[in-house]
């Protein structure tokens, strides 16, 4: 399934949070559960991929071929 990337912006409002909310709230939250995984990857702060139903995909922001699938929604981290 194709993923397409999404800015901090575009990820507030698809939310319906605001962008320092998003930054410093939710992605805090998706780091600490991938912490493991992330690290194994060489990334700190990953750019957050989805797919069309919206499961994350964590990528490195320098090169989104290196990257691993969650199986995680997105909206699981507004509740």
């Amino acid at each position: 399934m194709p993923v397409r990337y999404f800015t901090k912006k575009e990820l507030s409002v698809l939310l319906n949070v605001s962008e320092e909310f998003f930054h410093t709230e939710i992605k805090k939250i998706i780091k600490k559960d991938f912490k493991v995984d992330l690290k194994q990857f060489g990334v700190e702060n990953p750019d957050i991929l989805l797919d069309e139903n919206y499961l994350m995909t964590l990528a490195d922001p320098n090169d989104h071929n290196n990257f691993f699938v969650t199986g995680i929604c997105i909206f699981d981290y507004t509740n």
